[in-house]
């Protein structure tokens, strides 16, 4: 990902996402027919993604259904949820799109992933040294919006 933007997921594949073992976004139309067939759609009731991985089936259903995730893992939970919410996600506070403001920005930092993620300063191939240390400014820029 030569220019990495930040909440912007790179579509390499038919459907987009983080891929990794277990990922369901191969049999959605397959669940969707299913529920369609049951008529389970648009009845207002509660989806419960039980094992919400990366959230590809949760954020599919999520104008049709009112989302429960749930995972074993903490980090999926998370990812998921702000997946599936990032797109009502209002900055009031700061008065401007911060999001908009980080992708156009090109500073970089050599912060933490900068110097163990990237060969900006190990040998770990995670990153580019520049995706890295935007990653690493990203982060610090959050953190000073906060404290603001």
């Amino acid at each position: 990902m030569e220019n990495l933007k930040l909440f912007e997921i790179e579509k390499t594949r038919k459907n987009s996402g983080i891929r990794y073992l277990g990922n369901k976004t191969s049999i959605l139309l397959e669940i969707k027919k299913l529920l369609q067939e049951k008529k389970l759609l648009n009845k207002n009731l509660i989806f419960f993604d039980a094992f919400c991985g990366t959230g590809s089936v949760s954020n599919y259903f999520k104008n049709e259904f009112d989302i429960k995730i749930n995972d074993n893992l903490t980090w999926a939970s998370i990812y998921s949820k702000g997946r599936i919410v990032a797109g009502l996600c209002e900055f009031k506070k700061l008065g401007f799109n911060p999001i908009e403001y980080l992708n156009k920005n090109c500073k970089i930092k050599k912060g933490f992933i900068y110097n163990n993620y990237s060969l900006g300063n190990s040998d770990r191939m995670y990153f580019t040294a520049e995706n890295a240390g935007k990653i690493d400014y990203y982060r610090f820029q959050i953190e000073k919006w906060i404290k603001d």
